[in-house]
């Protein structure tokens, strides 16, 4: 059985469709919507590792900050948008405590998968769905820290540039 949180919340945003097909073609000027962001965590344990609220406090003004620099005033789709907050989350919460066995014996963690859906003014958009194979083990050293005291109060925001191999999604924080 897989267990997921679940975080929701609302941010402003402004962008244009350049190709838009002529039958929408008012998509290409820069219109405004209230885009509807949903995040769906998981989590490895029954025992709130990750509190709702704390989630929301770190994802929304990272959210935010993606939104007033990749997004308000570019050519910036439901399906990038998803793409690049899917990545944020990642960042934030990178995964599970390791539970360990007898002697120091460490199981496998996980990244977390995360499932992110965008809409735009609540009636259409796209949804991510994580795969476990593009998640893959990762081993880490075990810690009885909070998952939460491992994020940076600095956010870092992918950028356009950003051209991250799938590898480095897996090292450790």
């Amino acid at each position: 059985m897989e267990q997921y949180i679940i975080v929701k919340f609302e941010l402003e945003g402004v962008h244009h469709y350049p190709s838009a097909p002529e039958a929408v073609g008012f998509l290409r000027s820069n219109h405004r919507h209230m885009f509807h962001l949903e995040f769906r965590i998981q989590v490895f344990t029954n025992e709130r590792e990750l509190e709702f609220v704390q989630v929301k406090h770190k994802l929304a003004p990272a959210c935010a900050h993606y939104f007033a620099t990749q997004v308000n005033g570019h050519s910036t789709s439901c399906e990038k948008i998803a793409e690049g907050v899917r990545k944020l989350a990642i960042n934030l919460f990178p995964r599970g405590k390791i539970q360990v066995v007898a002697k120091g014996e460490k199981l496998p963690s996980y990244r977390r998968l995360v499932h992110v859906k965008v809409m735009e003014d609540g009636e259409s958009g796209v949804q991510l769905v994580d795969q476990k194979e593009v998640a893959g083990p990762i081993i880490a050293k075990t810690s009885d820290r909070d998952p939460l005291d491992r994020i940076p109060e600095a956010v870092t925001v992918p950028t356009k540039g950003d051209k991250k191999e799938a590898k480095d999604e897996h090292e450790e924080v």
